[in-house]
């Protein structure tokens, strides 16, 4: 992806961030195989997908946790400099 960025371009340097995000979303996105994966001998395909959104699901409730707290955290110090 980042070997079609021209380096003498003035915009290379948005182009290279949004690739790196690019790159970074995907890494986080998590692959599994069923044969591979699965928890059990005893775990149907069907519950094995249900297993995949369940934890996909709980990935995005971490992201979003983690970035409430990081708001949270910027709200609680920008109350602290206004009340010194």
């Amino acid at each position: 992806m980042k070997s079609h960025i021209v380096e003498l371009d003035p915009f290379s340097t948005i182009d290279l961030l949004a690739v790196n995000e690019e790159i970074k979303r995907k890494e986080q996105k998590e692959h599994y195989d069923y044969e591979r994966d699965r928890p059990g001998p005893s775990i149907l395909p069907e519950q094995f997908e249900k297993i995949k959104e369940q934890r996909q699901l709980r990935i995005q409730i971490d992201a979003t946790k983690a970035a409430n707290n990081k708001r949270l955290q910027q709200l609680k110090d920008f109350t602290k400099f206004f009340e010194a």
